[in-house]
């Protein structure tokens, strides 16, 4: 079972300040400081022809949230303070029956609207604008009720000639009064290749209309790529077309630290004090760390599983799982492994015994084949092995006598006196542990995955029914290891 838990706040009580990270905050300001600068000019562009702004990021960092941000700080700004004269329209694009209806309840919401209220009446205007924008010269009259549509086919007349002037004529004195009329349009990234031509189409019918501007958060991607699709282009051509209509744009960059905050924020609800403080003396980390830890050694495992795919070539494998700009992660495990399998050539490199079959052994040798080039099968299936509770909670022996002793053979004779008295650890905290915090940028992480997921993913992890937090720091990472991935498995 996996459950999401959202809250959305009411747009309007949206702000500036309650977006992740300074950077964001101050880009923001910056962009609605410029509409500003440009709006007090004495010849204003936005008298003369519309604005198009581009909020960018990948899904889930929190798009929409800047764009009523944005909205917000501009309602503040001086020539856009005025209640009655900004006039904001938003609408879900994802359409019910077909893009054609769509854009028709767009404009003519937009056009009832003003029409409704006294200031302008544009109905025909964009009704016309509604035809001009539709690829075909047919187009689908009707509504769409419990996404059946209810509508047929109709041969729309030729575009009316002075359409556009007359737009421009009853908008451009409204401009002049300061009246501004700024529409967001959401998830233009999850539409099909032709319906994003087809809002792409409309957008530009408004390029010389004034007061006009637009706001639309999106996957520059995903649209790109529709864009590609639909008109048959190469990729560099898809930007441009973008780029064209595009004046303004901010991208939501989102780092490790974004992730690991939203996902420790969230997993704080379910931690307990007392059993606390005997994780945070064992790991040197509390529960809600040791927990976002867990997930990014099985997102990372499993990322790196999911590239590799069915394709265990030498070239593939190597690509996915040793090298450092993929994960840097992987890559140091692997480092690490090669020092530690060949202890006399690297002295300062601990073999970090463990206990098989009556002999202490280098744990190097269990994961030999991650530093191994040349058994790319088995390099595939012990990386597997990482995701495995077992082994991750096996322990290691820390004695120096042990450590030396393994230093000049592979393996030694157990002795079950000297085992009590030794020093031992986990593989997970000793080796595991110190790799993933110096990694200070996974891109497996940040690239597939958003604040959101990891919030989610928090949320299902704590609220699990078998989630309990005990003193015994071995039993805990294990159940926090067996529950994360499962969430993980069941979340991906």
């Amino acid at each position: 079972m996996f459950y999401r838990s959202t809250t959305t706040p009411a747009s309007d009580s949206i702000l500036v300040d309650n977006l992740s990270g300074s950077e964001l905050q101050a880009s923001v300001k910056h962009l609605v400081e410029q509409i500003v600068e440009d709006n007090q000019k004495k010849i204003k562009p936005l008298c003369a022809e519309s604005l198009v702004i581009s909020i960018q990021g990948s899904w889930g960092v929190g798009k929409t949230f800047t764009c009523w941000a944005l909205i917000n700080y501009l309602r503040t700004r001086a020539g856009f303070n005025a209640p009655d004269k900004l006039h904001v329209f938003s609408f879900e694009l994802l359409p019910f029956g077909n893009i054609n209806e769509s854009i028709a309840n767009i404009l003519g919401y937009i056009s009832d609207n003003l029409w409704n209220s006294g200031l302008v009446d544009i109905r025909n205007e964009l009704n016309q604008m509604a035809i001009d924008a539709t690829p075909t010269k047919e187009m689908n009259a009707g509504v769409t009720i419990f996404g059946i549509s209810l509508s047929r086919k109709i041969v729309v007349s030729s575009r009316y000639k002075n359409n556009k002037f007359e737009l421009r004529k009853k908008l451009r004195s409204l401009c002049e009064d300061g009246h501004r009329f700024l529409i967001m349009l959401d998830d233009l990234d999850r539409l099909k290749p032709h319906e994003v031509v087809a809002i792409t189409r409309m957008i530009e019918n408004f390029k010389d209309i004034p007061g006009i501007v637009f706001l639309l958060p999106f996957n520059r991607d995903a649209v790109a790529g529709a864009i590609q699709a639909s008109l048959k282009l190469n990729e560099a051509s898809s930007h441009v077309f973008l780029r064209k209509f595009i004046k303004a744009s901010l991208s939501i960059e989102q780092s490790i630290d974004d992730l690991k905050h939203s996902f420790i924020n969230e997993f704080q609800n379910g931690e307990n004090d007392d059993a606390n403080t005997a994780i945070l003396n064992h790991f040197g980390v509390n529960c809600s760390e040791l927990a976002w830890y867990v997930l990014v050694h099985i997102i990372v495992v499993r990322e790196t599983l999911g590239a590799i795919g069915t394709d265990h070539s030498s070239k593939n494998v190597n690509a996915n799982y040793n090298n450092n700009e993929e994960s840097s992660y992987l890559f140091k495990l692997a480092q690490y492994l090669s020092k530690a399998k060949n202890p006399k050539q690297n002295p300062e490199t601990n073999s970090l015994p463990f206990i098989n079959e009556n002999k202490f052994k280098r744990w190097a040798e269990v994961y030999g084949y991650l530093s191994d080039q040349g058994n790319f099968e088995q390099t595939f299936s012990q990386l597997g092995l990482l995701l495995n509770e077992e082994m991750m909670t096996n322990d290691i022996y820390t004695s120096s006598d042990l450590v030396d002793a393994l230093r000049n053979k592979a393996e030694i004779d157990l002795e079950r006196d000297a085992v009590n008295s030794m020093n031992k650890k986990m593989v997970f905290e000793l080796v595991m542990l110190p790799l993933i915090k110096e990694s200070a940028n996974e891109p497996k992480l940040t690239n597939n995955y958003s604040r959101r997921d990891m919030q989610q993913l928090s949320n299902s992890i704590w609220r699990d029914p078998e989630f309990e937090i005990i003193e015994d720091p071995k039993e805990f990472l294990k159940k926090l290891l067996s529950i994360t991935r499962k969430r993980f498995k069941e979340f991906r």
